[in-house]
């Protein structure tokens, strides 16, 4: 996809005068912005006499190239160039328990390589704003990469006829690497790794009305910041989640409108937050040590007539 972007400006503005900023923006150079996607993917889908076997295997290669005002002025000074190229592989097999039993149960496995090459340049702009040939070497230049997988099961069994245990675990492992061709060289290695129970019980009051409780654990990988990203330099710490949950699932007047509704307790683990760094110019990724979330969901899909979904939700 190719387009057209804007300009804009950092300023530094009191809290006072929030209200007051002006929307005029300063550029000398009108930003492009092209991408390149490739993808490819293939499944097989296999029927076994116990099981059902589904694997697929997919390709990716993606190309993005920025190039905007870099001194937000409307005199001619320099652009800034961001450049990323990413090629994954991903592979995933699960197989199915087949049949209607009290007994049923999923396994599976996932893997994935990812590299990723991320180029920042300033270039002196031409009097005409043209675009200059590249200058090597001012230049941020990060090399990523990273190999993960996962292996996971899911076991859930029919206690009676309105109420079903269910319970999963899953592992995973992600070992990431990171380079920079910079003067400021880094060379990082680090794997994360997290074993993920889950765990809950359904019950059917009546045909109709279902009400669940459950617990799971969550998990998000660690990584590293770019470079110049002075806020938290080097890695971040992986996330982890514990949350406990309360709901039902009801459905009304012959299965026309449906309300399902949750209450939930998150608690967070260095908690991953994103953060614009004012100094260099980066974007980062920091942890905060603890972080609970309360809250509730409730959602509501109505079908007055053949052809017409009606949805709303609150949280």
């Amino acid at each position: 996809s190719d387009g057209t972007l804007g300009g804009g400006r950092f300023d530094v503005v009191p809290i006072g005068q929030l209200n007051n900023v002006g929307d005029t923006v300063s550029y000398d150079f009108v930003a492009t912005n092209d991408r390149e996607i490739k993808e490819a993917s293939a499944a097989i889908d296999w029927a076994l006499d116990f099981a059902d076997l589904y694997f697929i295997s997919s390709y990716a290669h993606i190309e993005d190239t920025l190039l905007s005002d870099g001194d937000f002025r409307a005199n001619p000074g320099f652009i800034q160039l961001n450049r990323s190229i990413i090629e994954s592989y991903t592979q995933e097999f699960r197989l199915t328990s087949s049949g209607t039993h009290r007994l049923n149960w999923i396994v599976g496995g996932f893997h994935q390589k990812r590299d990723k090459r991320f180029t920042f340049s300033f270039l002196d702009a031409e009097p005409d704003g043209s675009v200059p040939p590249f200058v090597a070497g001012d230049q941020q230049d990060d090399f990523t990469s990273s190999k993960a997988y996962a292996l996971y099961g899911h076991v859930g069994y029919d206690i009676t006829d309105a109420i079903e245990l269910s319970a999963a675990l899953r592992y995973d492992r992600d070992k990431r690497t990171f380079a920079t061709a910079l003067d400021l060289a880094r060379d990082d290695e680090r794997a994360w790794t997290q074993l993920q129970p889950k765990v809950s019980l359904s019950y059917t009051v009546f045909d109709g009305l279902m009400t669940y409780v459950g617990y799971s654990k969550g998990f998000r990988t660690g990584g590293f910041n770019e470079t110049f990203f002075s806020i938290q330099p080097g890695a971040y710490e992986k996330e982890v989640s514990d949350s406990y949950e309360l709901g039902f699932k009801a459905s009304v007047f012959d299965h026309r409108m449906t309300i399902n509704g949750s209450v939930y307790h998150i608690d967070l683990k260095n908690a991953q937050f994103g953060v614009f760094d004012a100094n260099t110019f980066a974007i980062g990724n920091i942890n905060l040590r603890d972080v609970s979330n309360n809250g509730f969901a409730i959602e509501i899909t109505a079908k007055p007539t053949t052809g017409l979904t009606l949805t709303s939700s609150v949280s």
